[in-house]
């Protein structure tokens, strides 16, 4: 969101319910936060019960950074200043870059609350095990 003064802040609220919507309806969701970041409307309920959220320290040129959950997030992911090369070869010549072939990177970390993993992974387990059960025996 760009403010009066010209700089930019990085808003992260949530699309509620998203996994019970079509495309369009998540369409419709979608562009109606869009359309409150852009004119300061958020509230903050826009911004409760957010399961996983993106945090992009990288705009002020950190490359690796260990982003902090909120209470009640399940994850969030830390994206680091992009375009740069490796570690090992930061302030190499442009020679030195090409003549080993080092492209740009990024990093992406994450924080997650352990506690969500049994929660995600039980009805994962039963559908795989659902399926098994379903399958033809040779």
């Amino acid at each position: 969101m760009r403010k009066e003064d010209g700089s930019r802040q990085l808003l992260v609220p949530n699309i509620k319910a998203a996994e019970q919507m079509d495309f369009r309806q998540f369409w419709l969701a979608y562009e109606d936060v869009v359309r409150k970041a852009r004119s300061g409307k958020l509230a903050v309920e826009d911004f409760a019960r957010t399961t996983i959220s993106l945090t992009n320290p990288g705009t002020i040129g950190t490359m690796h950074s260990v982003p902090r959950l909120m209470p009640g997030q399940g994850c969030i992911i830390g994206v680091g200043r992009d375009g740069v090369p490796p570690a090992a070869y930061l302030g190499a010549s442009a020679e030195t870059l090409a003549r080993d072939a080092i492209s740009q990177t990024v990093t992406l970390t994450s924080t997650y609350d352990h506690r969500i993993i049994p929660r995600v992974a039980a009805p994962v387990r039963r559908a795989a095990e659902d399926h098994q059960r379903a399958a033809p025996r040779r």
